[in-house]
């Protein structure tokens, strides 16, 4: 069993199978709803060669939950053109990892500390 793997806060270790390009749900209640997209690599070894490609978070807010943020994170084969084309841009995965705030209609594709709706916060940055 190859990724997309998620560790849990008590060491668990959840592994996961789908189909190419398949949109997995990982959590849905009233408030929120987490899902996967994966994607396989025929260059990794067979069973090792399964990765989350994209992930999606919607969440509702408010006594009426009609606070609502959706947020996309996707990756590319290929780095996006300015950070190809720029060798002093700072970009996410080298150029092929973006976030999104408004549902895949805009991208960020350079490290920060972003802020989404009324509470929401998502800190990117790369660990090399």
């Amino acid at each position: 069993n190859g990724d997309p793997i998620i560790l849990g806060l008590q060491k668990q270790v959840f592994k996961f199978e789908g189909r190419d390009g398949g949109w997995y749900s990982n959590l849905t209640n009233k408030n929120l709803q987490w899902n996967m997209q994966f994607k396989e690599f025929k260059s990794c070894p067979a069973h090792e060669n399964m990765f989350v490609s994209a992930l999606s978070l919607s969440m509702l807010s408010g006594n009426d939950k009609t606070d609502h943020s959706n947020v996309l994170i996707v990756t590319t084969p290929e780095p996006v053109e300015k950070c190809r084309s720029d060798p002093n841009e700072v970009c996410l995965g080298e150029g092929t990892l973006h976030v999104s705030f408004d549902g895949g209609r805009t991208y960020v594709s350079n490290p920060g500390d972003y802020h989404f709706g009324n509470s929401g916060r998502i800190v990117a940055h790369n660990t090399y």
